[in-house]
């Protein structure tokens, strides 16, 4: 427990106790030092953003590529003055902003995202650092311009018809994807078979936050402590000496 006893215990019952509570504490304290410390290097999961409004109303910095003006809707005038500008090239490094500071969300094709999240972030485990919202914010049609009475529309129709029914392009996107997480997760091996986990003072700032007022609550205590003992010791003085002047008289 941190602290010692004025006088040892004499009984059985509660040298036993003393000892199991002892235990109880080095357990406790154990325990809650373990999972501190994992709370300060993993957070764990927080509130995720799932539409645009919440990500307008979160007070969180966010931004998306200057091709989407044109279908961010105009009803919030601000939304353009407030927004970041994310370049396709990741300049500002608005992705970093998301994947490795949690301070930052950004609009982006779904396609491009995916592509993003299996090939540059993800951790040791292969799990994708930037979580996607569930909601929809705009759906595009990717079409294929011809000429007017061109003899191949029909059968190119057709076969893109037959193509997207048998979810071919499903498939060949999903092992892109699959392809690009394996060598994304060799190369992370490489890279982290040797990394560990160093402690910052962004990880500590909550731990000395709470020494500090362990030490200023501790010192409170000491200096109570104090004038408590002087002013009981100030007590027995004073009625020793009433009671010395009384026996004399």
């Amino acid at each position: 427990m941190g602290v010692s006893v004025s006088h040892m215990p004499r009984t059985h019952s509660l040298r036993i106790l003393f000892i199991f509570w002892v235990a109880y504490c080095l357990a406790v304290t154990t325990v809650f030092q373990a999972f501190f410390f994992t709370f300060l290097i993993k957070p764990g999961l927080e509130h995720q953003i799932n539409s645009f409004e919440e990500m307008l109303t979160s007070r969180v910095n966010f931004g998306y590529s200057p091709l989407m003006d044109a279908i961010v809707s105009d009803s919030e005038p601000l939304v353009r003055e407030e927004r970041v500008v994310c370049n396709h090239n990741n300049t500002p490094p608005c992705l970093d902003w998301v994947a490795y500071h949690d301070n930052f969300s950004i609009l982006l094709s779904t396609i491009y995202m995916e592509y993003t999240l299996t090939s540059l972030y993800l951790d040791e485990n292969g799990k994708p650092l930037i979580c996607q919202a569930g909601d929809t914010f705009y759906s595009t049609n990717y079409v294929t311009y011809m000429n007017k009475g061109n003899p191949l529309l029909e059968q190119f129709n057709r076969i893109l018809q037959n193509i997207v029914e048998a979810g071919f392009n499903t498939l060949l996107t999903k092992r892109h994807m699959e392809l690009q997480k394996i060598q994304a997760a060799v190369q992370g091996r490489k890279i982290t078979g040797e990394e560990y986990y160093s402690l910052s003072l962004d990880h500590l700032q909550g731990a000395f936050l709470i020494h500090l007022c362990g030490i200023i609550l501790s010192l409170l205590v000491f200096v109570l402590e104090n004038i408590c003992r002087k002013f009981t010791l100030f007590q027995k003085i004073h009625g020793l000496r009433h009671f010395c002047y009384n026996f004399s008289h």
